[in-house]
């Protein structure tokens, strides 16, 4: 499994967004955290790294 930083934008419903796009492609999120810096960054591991980076 790899893990990815994803920048979001800094609005709310952006994580959301982020997050239907992966299970639309049928992939599973394993574990997921909120990661603080200079811009909104999801970091996520999934279950099909292939599908995830599509």
């Amino acid at each position: 499994m790899d893990e990815y930083l994803i920048q979001l934008e800094d609005v709310p419903g952006s994580m959301a967004a982020c997050c239907e796009a992966i299970a639309d492609a049928g992939v599973n999120i394993v574990s997921g955290a909120g990661l603080g810096s200079e811009h909104a960054v999801a970091g996520l591991v999934t279950d099909n790294n292939d599908a995830t980076r599509a």
